[in-house]
């Protein structure tokens, strides 16, 4: 229920809000009683900051539980012998807007290196280079010249 300036949220999404809320926002809630129900009243700003991080939290978990998914179905296709599975499924895990978990860019890059398709290692190392922050980013950027240099000692 929205009140100008102020919501009343449940007491259950109050709870799901809760770990998004700095301790100033927090103490700027009041609970009350309603009915025999327990009810927040909580600046509306609050409330929409809190909101947007929540569910951007919710859609960060949903990534990571695909990838893992994903990974898991990569490693199970590998332990088979089946790498071609395993590439897709990794590929699969990397494409587009991936979650910035290392091991299918591991994965594929090792795959790729044993299979001496440098052209797919290489487009797979840039990626983790633009995906992954400083010590990572540093990891396949090396790894990325040490493919672009097999790659030109595999055409002489």
């Amino acid at each position: 229920m929205d009140f100008g300036n102020f919501k009343m949220i449940r007491e259950e999404e109050f709870r799901e809000l809760m770990p998004h809320l700095s301790s100033r926002e927090f103490f700027k809630t009041t609970s009350h009683e309603v009915a025999g129900r327990t009810w927040e009243r909580i600046p509306t700003e609050v409330y929409e900051r809190a909101r947007k991080k929540a569910d951007d939290y919710k859609a960060k978990m949903k990534k990571l539980a695909e990838c893992t998914e994903l990974n898991n179905k990569g490693i199970d296709a590998e332990k088979r012998g089946d790498i071609e599975e395993a590439i897709s499924i990794y590929e699969e895990n990397i494409d587009g807007d991936c979650y910035p978990a290392q091991h299918s860019f591991d994965r594929l890059a090792i795959l790729y290196r044993k299979t001496k398709r440098y052209d797919d290692e290489i487009r797979v190392l840039k990626k983790a280079c633009k995906v992954f922050k400083k010590s990572s980013r540093e990891k396949y950027a090396n790894r990325l010249e040490k493919a672009k240099f097999l790659k030109s000692k595999s055409k002489k």
